[in-house]
């Protein structure tokens, strides 16, 4: 069944099916998108540069885009957290926070989703990796 009109009629009851494919032999997913923001900051636009710790709060999904040719990583935190080498870790700076922290690899030229959890700070390893936080009402509470 084509639909091609984004208002032409459809059935509720005919989702199930047209969600599957058999081809894969499983139900298909399709990433709808998600509503991009800078980070929020004193400033009116906000910023996506994260060379130096900034606070997103906890529970924030980021998407954090490499423009570079070579791996850079991200790393959550708690206030002071330090950029770590992709793969490295730490402890945590905060002792009432028991999550250590670790350097996430970003591939090149591509996009990297993480999500800060209990941890409230984010920071890259290099200016060519641009943080952007995925719009959402949800948050995580202690």
């Amino acid at each position: 069944m084509k639909r091609s009109h984004i208002n032409s009629n459809f059935d509720p009851s005919s989702v199930s099916n047209d969600g599957y494919s058999t081809y894969a032999g499983a139900h298909k997913v399709s990433p709808v998108g998600h509503k991009l923001v800078p980070i929020a900051i004193a400033t009116p636009e906000g910023t996506t540069a994260a060379a130096s710790a900034q606070n997103v709060g906890a529970g924030a999904t980021l998407a954090i885009y490499n423009n570079a040719g070579s791996v850079g990583s991200v790393t959550t935190g708690m206030v002071g957290v330090a950029s770590l080498a992709p793969g490295a870790t730490a402890a945590s700076s905060d002792p009432a926070n028991i999550t250590p922290s670790v350097g996430v690899p970003c591939k090149p030229n591509d996009w990297t989703y993480i999500n800060t959890w209990d941890h409230t700070h984010v920071i890259v390893s290099a200016a060519t990796l641009l943080v952007f936080v995925v719009k959402d009402d949800t948050i995580v509470t202690k």
